[in-house]
């Protein structure tokens, strides 16, 4: 199956957003790590704010990248764009409704899940940098792959089944 662009057009999609968007790459990582840190803390409010970040990352996706750069070499981006919306919009409700919730506990799962979101936030995009990506071409936190392995990780230290579409 052919894309319908190159690997250069792809790469400079990525240097453009980086380029806009800096530091809120930075800023993504720190709130990654303040929901790892808020998953040992004993308080209520952790679930709502791991649960409204992964919501704004994937609103962020939709509108930031996939409408604001990737439509510019392809127009199912459009298409991917809307469906990051929608997946933020799920998360939102799941944050309004407080039905998932994250804890700590001492399994492999949890081992799993730290690992998922620790490649997520910083092995994915050190990977590409030491593969000789430029800093301005690297995929980092705020991008769908990393974004997605990230969520995963958090979701690996839920305590409850995932809510139902209703």
């Amino acid at each position: 199956m052919e894309t319908p662009f190159t690997i250069e057009q792809f790469f400079e999609v990525f240097r453009e957003y980086n380029t806009a968007v800096l530091p809120a790459q930075f800023v993504f990582i720190g709130l990654g790590i303040l929901g790892i840190v808020l998953i040992h803390k004993q308080k209520n409010y952790r679930s709502y704010f791991i649960t409204g970040f992964l919501g704004f990352l994937w609103f962020w996706i939709g509108f930031i990248y996939h409408l604001g750069f990737f439509t510019s070499i392809n127009k199912a981006a459009y298409g991917f764009g809307i469906l990051f919306i929608l997946q933020g919009l799920f998360f939102v409700r799941e944050m309004l409704r407080n039905t998932l919730e994250f804890h700590l506990q001492k399994n492999t799962q949890t081992y799993l899940g730290y690992f998922f979101i620790l490649f997520g936030l910083i092995i994915y995009p050190l990977i590409g940098y030491l593969l000789g990506a430029e800093f301005s071409t690297t995929i980092s936190i705020g991008l769908p792959c990393p974004t997605t392995i990230l969520m995963f990780g958090f979701f690996m230290l839920t305590t409850a089944n995932f809510p139902g579409i209703f």
